[in-house]
């Protein structure tokens, strides 16, 4: 394992502008819709590393983006402390939509921007590739694309035009997210394949995708080559983190027979079962909490699982929590209870099992007093 870990959201570069603008977009802040190329733009900005990295691996390597650098030339991510404007942290309901150009990986985009002077505020990354170039500015939708050329050492990557397919640079993580076993077990068996590999363009090993994908059998494999199933990943995750609401019950358990750590946390301070709250997965909730999960954990914004389920709207996800002693009077970093993120998400069945374990309507000159 490198010893720092690859923060794959960091590596983005952009290459040729079109002309549509960001403001002419109908949407939020978060997502908006293109009608130009007929595609969603999703705004980097607001999605915090993780769900960067994830809204990369379900787009396949063909992600429309809104781009905001700093000074540094590194593109903006959402920060803890700031807050969600519209529809809360979950990822994959957002990325559903359609998808379009894809990503660039570079590392001398900060020495470069040092050199040319303040980024430009705002790009977007636009799905087509035949768009008439422009002048970049702020708002300017952008192609970008996706390189694996080697990242130290070197100058900036020349800057491709037109959609690439984002692909990994290891030869066993590329072979494993083509769900090709036979050349998984040539590469491990006859080639000598580290097992445990690092992809610098993903931040993820073969075990983790695979874990994603719930590709079992895939993953029987690479544990019986001996993967490491508390390996650290980009963000500090671990497998077992990423989980996604496809990644089957029986996936999480295979992890967990093979010795996967309950109570890690990642760069965030999630655990495993912070996040599967977070995405109202009952099933894993339940398997986790069967595995010693700590169910008060706080993370960096002071969120519990219960406050995640709660503002998931997951009512058996909250049952089962409070039900494993799970505190409902602990408040986040802005001062919110669990029930106030059930209120909030309009889920009266959470909200009314959390008023049965004893919590309590706050106030409302209270409530507005925490208001900014």
């Amino acid at each position: 394992m490198p010893r720092h870990l690859p923060r794959p959201h960091e590596r983005l570069q952009v290459s040729e502008p079109c002309s549509a603008e960001w403001g002419s977009m109908s949407g939020d802040g978060r997502v908006r819709f293109c009608a130009h190329c007929q595609k969603h733009v999703h705004n980097l900005s607001e999605f915090t590393p993780r769900e960067a990295l994830d809204l990369v691996l379900r787009s396949g390597g063909r992600l429309c983006l809104s781009i905001e650098r700093d000074a540094r030339g590194v593109p903006r991510t959402r920060a803890l402390a700031e807050p969600l404007y519209q529809i809360g942290r979950r990822v994959s309901r957002l990325a559903a939509g359609a998808f379009g150009a894809a990503l660039t990986l570079g590392s001398a985009a900060a020495a470069r921007a040092q050199e040319a002077g303040p980024a430009p505020a705002q790009q977007v990354v636009n799905t087509s590739p035949t768009a008439p170039p422009a002048e970049v500015k702020s708002g300017a939708v952008t192609n970008t694309t996706v390189t694996d050329l080697p990242l130290e050492g070197r100058g900036e990557p020349p800057m491709l035009r037109g959609l690439v397919v984002l692909a990994a640079r290891e030869p066993l993580i590329k072979a494993e997210m083509d769900n090709d076993l036979e050349a998984v077990k040539r590469l491990l068996l006859s080639e000598g394949a580290d097992v445990n590999v690092l992809d610098k363009n993903f931040g993820i090993t073969a075990l983790a995708h695979a874990f994603m994908n719930g590709n079992r059998e895939m993953m029987r494999e690479l544990l019986w080559r001996g993967a490491s199933v508390n390996a650290r990943l980009a963000y500090r995750q671990t497998a077992l983190m990423r989980l996604r609401e496809e990644t089957s019950a029986e996936a999480v358990r295979d992890l967990l027979d093979a010795g996967a750590k309950v109570n890690l946390r990642d760069e965030d301070g999630d655990t495993a079962l912070m996040l599967a709250a977070e995405q109202g997965r009952a099933d894993v909730v339940e398997l986790l909490l069967r595995a010693g999960a700590r169910v008060n954990v706080r993370n960096k914004e002071g969120r519990t699982a219960l406050m995640n389920a709660a503002a998931d709207g997951s009512a058996d996800a909250v049952r089962l929590l409070l039900q494993a002693g799970a505190d409902h009077s602990l408040r986040d970093s802005e001062g919110h209870t669990a029930l106030w993120h059930a209120r909030d998400k309009e889920s009266d069945e959470a909200a009314t099992l959390l008023l049965v374990y004893g919590a309590y309507e706050e106030p409302k000159e209270k409530e507005e007093e925490r208001e900014p």
